[in-house]
C-alpha cells in the first residue's frame, strides 16, 4: 500500500523490497508506472483487488502491507472512495472478513494465530 513503490525507479527513496526479497516471496503492486504517470487511490484499489482475487483463486492468502494508510483504508473500506473523481461505479468487495481471515490463519499457522487477537 505504498504510494511510491508503484513507481519504476524509486527503489531507494521508497525502501522498495530488493530483487532478492522479491524472488523469495512474491510481491505485487510494484513498478506499475513511470514517474511521469498519474496514479491515484482509485487506480490502486482496482489493481490491488485484481491481485487479491488472483492470489485467492490460486488458494493463497494475500497479505496487504505497506505505508500509505489512505490506500490501505480505501482497499478495506471502499465507501471511502465515494465522490472520488474517476471512481468506477462498481465498488471493490473484500475477499474475506476478519473472522474468516483469522480462521484461515488458525488453520494455516496456528502458532501465529495464537499470538493475535481474532479481531
Amino acid at each position: 500500500c505504498d504510494s511510491i513503490q508503484i513507481y519504476k525507479g524509486f527503489d531507494v527513496g521508497s525502501a522498495k523490497v530488493t530483487t532478492e526479497e522479491q524472488a523469495a516471496v512474491p510481491h505485487h503492486m510494484l513498478n506499475l508506472c513511470g514517474p511521469g504517470e498519474t496514479y491515484d487511490v482509485t487506480r490502486y484499489v482496482t489493481q490491488a483487488m485484481g491481485c487479491i482475487e488472483d492470489i485467492t483463486r490460486r488458494g493463497k492468502l494475500p497479505i496487504v502491507c505497506g505505508g500509505t494508510m489512505l490506500y490501505a483504508q480505501s482497499l478495506l473500506f471502499p465507501s471511502l472512495l465515494h465522490g472520488v473523481a474517476g471512481r468506477e461505479e462498481e465498488k471493490p468487495e473484500l475477499v474475506m472478513g476478519a473472522e474468516e481471515a483469522y480462521a484461515l490463519l488458525s488453520r494455516l499457522d496456528p502458532l501465529s494465530a495464537k499470538k493475535l487477537h481474532p479481531n
